[in-house]
This record gives C-alpha cells, structure tokens and sequence, in this order.
C-alpha cells in the first residue's frame, strides 16, 4: 500500500475539481469518476443530416475518413458549393478521442473487419497466415483507429510522381500544403532552428509529443540504435534528415490528451457551415456513369432505403485503399475481364483497379536487458507490468525508427 499527498476528486454533483489527502484506495476510486466526469469534455453536438432521394450537391465525397474529413472541410469553404458527405459508419465514439484507448476499435463496428487471405509467402508465422487490417469505418476513418505516429514522406517519392506527369507533387509544392495544414504545438521543436521552420503553426492539424515520463531504459534503446550508425536525432520529420537513417522521439497527431483526427481537426469546424451536410451510415454501393463516361451521382443506401443522389460538378472517392478501388470495381470501372467475369457490365476498361496495394512494413523486434529497468523497489512496484494494466494501457509508443 502507498500514499499520495493529493488527487484530483470529482463526484456527480461538483462543478470543479478539488484536491484532498487520499489513500490509494481512494485515489483509484476518484480516478474512475474523474474518467467519467471527463467525457463532458470529449462530447460533441454532431448530429447526422437528413436529405431526401434525388437531391443534388456539385460534391458528394464517398468516405468521411482521413482525407474525406479534409476535403470537406476545404471544399466547404466556398460558400457558393453546396458538398455532402457520406460515411458508412456512425460517428466515433467518446473513448476514440483517448490516445490508446483507439486502438479497442478494432473488430467491433467501428472497424470494416478486413481480414488478408493466406498468400502462401507473407506472415507465415501466423497461425493463418492472415493478417487483421483495421480499417476505420466511422467518421474520422483510419485516423481514429491509427496508432496517430505523424510521419512525412520523402522527397524522393514525390519527385517520383513528379517526374511521372504529375506536376503538383513536387518535394516544394508538397512542403508548402505540409505547412499550411500544421499546427506544431511541441515548444522545444518550434524553438529549434534546424527543426521549427520544417512545420507550420497555423494549420488545422494539431501535432506534439506525448507528455510522458521516459524511464531510462528508452533512452538505452535510442542508443542502442545510434551505436549501430541508426544516429539518434531530434526529430526524423526535419527536411534536414529526410526521415531516413535516423531515430528519434515520435511526433504524434494528438495534443492536451486527446486524438486530434481528421474528425476532430477538421470536421467539426465545419460542421454548422449551412453548404455543407453530412450523413452517417451511408453505404455507398455505385458511381453512376453517363454514356460520356462522366459520373452524374451516386446509389446509397440510408436507414435500410436505398437512393440516388446527384452532383454538378464532381463525385470524390475518399473511401481508403481498399474501399475506394472495391467501389469502382462494384460500378462497372476496372479491368473488363475481371468484371465481366463476376457478371458486372464494365464502363470504363481499367486494368489498374485494384491492382499495386502496398502496406508499411512493421518489425518487432525484441530487447533484452540484463539488469533492471528500475533503480528502486518502489519503481519497480508502479511499473506497468507489475500494476496489471490493460494492455493498451502499459507503454505508449515513445519513439520512431526511420531506415
């Protein structure tokens, strides 16, 4: 048994918090009321709108998840466009916005449950040789779900696409529209010279570092790292190190405690704008494409009805990598062999849907230390492991290994 001086105490009748002596018996119960009282903080007034069969909008966005949160937010912004966005899942729920917590989406409905089918050469230690992708089927998608690392690309891929005729993907363009959508709120980053200029501040989406306490032995492993020329630096996103070779505390998309996603970061200010509608569990099952090739709306269905909807100017697929290229295939568009022999009538021959997914590596790989970790009993006793937390409870993820 131990004791605190003070904590936190919050019952179902105060209006602020106060601090008093405690053991920790009661320190533990108090605890799990100020959990409960801070859901007040984390609520939202987001409620799904209502539209009717045959309404037009000169955008629909099929996909409210990373990037369709983004680009309804952006497109809004004209007062002139009237845009709507369809999402297949519901809003996220209260715990979504708890680092950590996130990740007991998975395999519920929040989570579109995609399962990987045993190739015979990858993940053959598992069991199955299948794989559990989570993909996020909620507003904010994947970047609720996601593990919230904030981790640019590199130049040299962009030049790639560049140089493949695409002239908006270059290293600068890239960098410029980085800026604008960043809002670094790590002071120690900021102030450094070799990193500050590498982030902006004024954007939408709010970066930092977990506030935690660092036991020594993450400082070993970082050099660990180092001593086998993976050189430890500061920040593996600076322009500088071009996230190659490097190690280094990560930057995460969360900041004060909570996940900033794309739901938070960009779809609720927008969400009171009066061009902009958004509606929850909406499966999108057509692009509808006239005899110019040119898609005029979308078939979805709302509350068990299915309807068309109809657009002016564009139909955007933001349904992730697996969903966008299944809903082209589901809409005549793909390669015509493939879908003429899953009886679908193809509109547009495209050999390429489908094709070329890729999926980041992940690596594990185990440490052994051959003293303790902690420098005293009492750390060893408030360990995590020894504590019996949940899992998702026990290490946050500290830093980030770029080779």
């Amino acid at each position: 048994m131990f004791h605190l001086k003070t904590h936190i105490k919050i019952c179902a009748t105060d209006t602020c918090c106060s601090t008093t002596p405690c053991s920790s018996a009661e320190l533990f119960s108090s605890t799990l009321k100020l959990i409960a009282a801070a859901q007040c903080c984390l609520t939202d007034d987001f409620v799904s709108d209502e539209i009717k069969d045959k309404d037009c909008f000169d955008f629909i966005i099929v996909g409210g998840g990373t990037s369709g949160n983004v680009l309804a937010n952006r497109l809004s912004e004209v007062k002139g466009w009237n845009v709507l966005l369809l999402e297949a899942g519901p809003k996220p729920p209260i715990f979504g916005s708890i680092p950590q917590l996130s990740r007991n989406l998975a395999r519920t409905k929040y989570d579109w449950n995609y399962v990987t089918e045993n190739n015979h050469r990858t993940s053959q230690a598992l069991k199955t040789g299948q794989v559990t992708w989570v993909r996020g089927k909620l507003l904010g998608g994947s970047s609720v779900t996601n593990a919230g690392f904030y981790v640019k690309g590199l130049k040299p891929d962009y030049q790639r696409w560049a140089d493949e005729g695409n002239p908006s993907w270059t290293p600068k363009n890239i960098f410029k529209y980085e800026r604008k959508a960043e809002s670094l709120q790590n002071e120690a980053l900021k102030n450094n010279p070799l990193i500050g200029k590498n982030y902006g501040s004024n954007g939408q989406q709010v970066l930092n570092r977990y506030n935690t306490t660092r036991i020594p032995v993450h400082n070993l492993i970082l050099d660990s790292w180092d001593s086998i020329g993976i050189k430890q630096v500061e920040d593996t996103n600076s322009e500088v190190y071009n996230n190659r070779g490097y190690c280094s505390p990560a930057v995460f998309t969360a900041a004060d405690g909570i996940r900033y996603d794309t739901y938070r970061s960009y779809l609720l200010p927008a969400d009171k704008r009066n061009n902009l509608k958004i509606v929850t569990e909406a499966f999108v099952s057509k692009i509808l494409v006239d005899e110019n090739k040119k898609a005029y709306g979308v078939e979805v269905t709302i509350n068990g009805t299915k309807i068309q909807l109809f657009v002016s100017k564009e139909v955007i697929l933001a349904a992730g990598a697996v969903n966008s290229p299944h809903l082209l295939l589901l809409s005549g568009i793909g390669p015509k062999n493939e879908l003429e022999s899953k009886n679908v009538s193809c509109v547009v021959d495209l050999p390429a849907v489908g094709r070329n997914l890729q999926d980041h590596l992940r690596i594990i790989v185990p440490i052994y230390g051959d003293r303790s970790q902690y420098d005293n009993r009492n750390e060893r006793k408030c360990a995590p492991e020894n504590v019996r937390l949940p899992f998702w409870l026990r290490d946050l993820p500290t830093a980030i290994l770029a080779v």
